[in-house]
């Protein structure tokens, strides 16, 4: 008898301790810890997000809450290099990292280098 994943449809797993070894490496449980508490504290205190972001935020939190369940996940489980820079993205997009905080009151014209942008941003240090 084959053991079917709920969360991917695979199919292909001859134990149960095989589907429940590729849950715990492929499908962290989403846990509502400190990463998704500080997101949701930084939504709220977000001004300038309107009900046409709902959606973003709605795919922010949810990565929040599998970033704060892979605490959980198995060590030798292949890493995950998505879901945090996924995170990151959808954070920056929203307003809500230091650089795009600063960026929300500026218009879009850039019309200097990264660098040129982030010594403005440091006083002319660029380290």
């Amino acid at each position: 008898m084959a053991h079917t994943c709920d969360e991917c449809g695979r199919d292909d797993f001859r134990t149960a301790t095989g589907l429940a070894s590729h849950l715990r490496a492929k499908h962290p449980p989403k846990v509502e810890g400190f990463v998704y508490g500080q997101t949701s504290q930084a939504v709220r205190s977000a001004r300038h997000l309107t009900p046409m972001d709902d959606g973003t935020v709605a795919v922010l939190l949810d990565l929040a809450r599998v970033i704060d369940g892979m605490e959980s996940k198995d060590p030798d489980a292949p890493m995950d290099n998505v879901t945090k820079p996924t995170y990151l993205k959808y954070a920056s997009e929203l307003g809500l990292t230091p650089l795009s905080r600063l960026k929300l009151g500026k218009p879009e014209d850039r019309s200097g280098s990264k660098l040129a942008e982030l010594r403005s941003i440091r006083g002319g240090k660029a380290s």
